[in-house]
């Protein structure tokens, strides 16, 4: 893959703890990580109706260059990019060219 397939740019981010809530309970809260350029590659989406609502999903897979940092991307983490918020489902080396790329496998909601 040439760096020209890589027009995407994508952030990271990772939970991190945040501040306490009106409780005093420890509140999720979500920092970047690490932003880099990705090719994406849709592989599906659905629709479905519930309660007079359409509810919409996107399956992705994007893959960027391998690093110290992308090597580290687990699905606790997550996507911004398009502005959408990815759910990490998968990460793997990619099929062509392992040492160099990795590809990470998301999903996102919209809104219908």
């Amino acid at each position: 893959m040439g760096a020209g397939k890589l027009r995407e740019r994508i952030t990271i981010q990772r939970n991190a703890p945040g501040a306490e809530d009106t409780f005093g309970a420890a509140t999720d809260g979500w920092a970047d990580f690490y932003t880099c350029w990705a090719q994406r590659v849709d592989l599906s989406d659905s629709e479905r109706e519930v309660v007079d609502q359409v509810q919409a999903s996107l399956m992705v897979r994007f893959t960027v260059r391998a690093c110290t940092e992308s090597r580290s991307i687990t699905p606790k983490d997550r996507i911004n990019h398009d502005g959408l918020t990815w759910q990490i489902h998968g990460v793997k080396p990619a099929a062509k060219n392992r040492q160099a790329y990795i590809e990470i496998r998301a999903s996102a909601g919209t809104d219908g």
